[in-house]
């Protein structure tokens, strides 16, 4: 059947598939994946046989799939913003469909470091001066365009494209960023527009994004996530995680001074002594965690926002932060206008934004397998001009005597 899309969810070890026919979710499942760690893959072997799983092999042999999208949250993304000249010239130009087309087509890039997974327009320069959405229409003597391109490690890519050779798949790859796909349908229009901070706290990872008119104009990550609050825990206390994951669970607070009755609970160390537990204490630990990471979160925002911007609006999503006290505490320390978007009644997030980013912002994507080739064709077309030209190199020292 025409029309299957495959995504997957790579944001914890815990990945999350699904296949849509017709742009609707018609299957899903969660294997768990070895060989990553932080969104980053680690060991590649340990990766690609971790999708031998029966329940995921069932599905690659039911379906016929057109391609598929994997969303990463790798706590190491990279962005850089490049301002590109489409024209300068003498004379005042009209702007017209083929030089947006240009722009919309800009090389790509791939190396042996980094994979550019996103690349898209943030405005256009008239002039060096006025900067506008759509110049459609327009004239100008020069005009340019300012871009941001993300890149990830290419390990990702690599062990990706492994995968896919592994398990026979011929269709295209694309890999898409969570944190691009959560900014731009978990976050409302009005703060999307006005501009914003968007933080989304998951299991491993949190993501960071700076929006404005609409448009993401910076990306980031830190390696700590909601499973930090249980490590935290599980380290203070030397107690096992299975059971820091139930003091969490049961206790889990970020304002423990607002906590009224105090509960207790009979815990067992690891060198085999009963401890009893209070809820205020459990809190007080989850509350520094929350503290620094929101501290640092606020340093990644202020260091990347231009001096022209002003924002005053926070968004935050994730599992992290779903506990008590996570929402004031961040009004507490970023003195803003705090936005709580965590979507209900939804099995994932992840693959939520996933369907709705390929559906609504697939311009956005792009297709991995077609930069390799575009890499291994621009090497093949140097290698034969460098032939090319110690060949004519020789004919000339040769005409001349030497």
């Amino acid at each position: 059947m025409k029309g299957n899309r495959l995504i997957v969810n790579l944001s914890s070890q815990e990945a999350e598939i699904a296949v849509l026919s017709k742009n609707q979710q018609v299957e899903s499942l969660e294997i768990l994946v070895s060989g990553i760690s932080k969104g980053n893959i680690i060991d590649n072997d340990s990766f690609v046989e971790s999708f031998q799983d029966p329940k995921f092999l069932r599905i690659i042999n039911t379906y016929n799939f057109e391609d598929i999208i994997v969303g990463i949250s790798p706590s190491k993304i990279s962005t850089i913003t490049q301002k590109n000249t489409i024209f300068d010239s003498h004379e005042v130009k009209a702007i017209n469909e083929e030089n947006i087309y240009i722009n919309q087509n800009d090389s790509s890039q791939i190396n042996d470091d980094n994979t550019l997974i996103h690349s898209f327009t943030l405005g256009f320069i008239l002039d060096g001066k006025d900067v506008v959405s759509n110049p459609l229409g327009m004239h100008a003597r020069k005009f340019e365009t300012f871009k941001l391109k993300v890149f990830v490690g290419s390990d990702i890519s690599k062990s990706l494209k492994n995968l896919l050779d592994n398990i026979g798949f011929n269709c295209p790859l694309s890999i898409v960023s969570n944190t691009l796909a959560k900014s731009l349908i978990l976050v409302d229009d009005e703060n999307k527009d006005f501009g914003c901070y968007y933080l989304n706290v998951g299991k491993d990872v949190s993501e960071l994004s700076i929006i404005h008119k609409n448009k993401v104009i910076y990306m980031d990550a830190i390696p700590v996530g909601q499973q930090n609050f249980i490590n935290d825990i599980a380290l203070t206390l030397n107690i096992n995680e299975k059971d820091s994951k139930i003091l969490v669970e049961k206790f889990g607070t970020i304002t423990p001074e607002l906590i009224k009755d105090k509960e207790t609970i009979n815990i067992t160390t690891k060198t085999g002594q009963e401890e009893r537990i209070s809820n205020k204490k459990i809190g007080a630990i989850m509350r520094e965690r929350a503290r620094e990471l929101l501290n640092i979160a606020k340093k990644y925002f202020e260091d990347n926002t231009n001096s022209n911007l002003s924002i005053n609006r926070l968004v935050i999503s994730g599992p992290g932060t779903n506990y008590d006290g996570f929402e004031s505490l961040s009004k507490y320390i970023f003195q803003f206008f705090v936005y709580s978007n965590n979507q209900e009644n939804l099995v994932s997030d992840d693959i939520y934004c996933l369907s709705n980013f390929d559906n609504d912002f697939r311009d956005l994507r792009l297709n991995i397998e077609q930069l390799s080739k575009k890499k291994i064709i621009e090497k093949e077309i140097e290698k034969n001009t460098n032939a090319m030209k110690d060949k004519i190199k020789k004919i000339f020292n040769l005409s001349l005597g030497g």
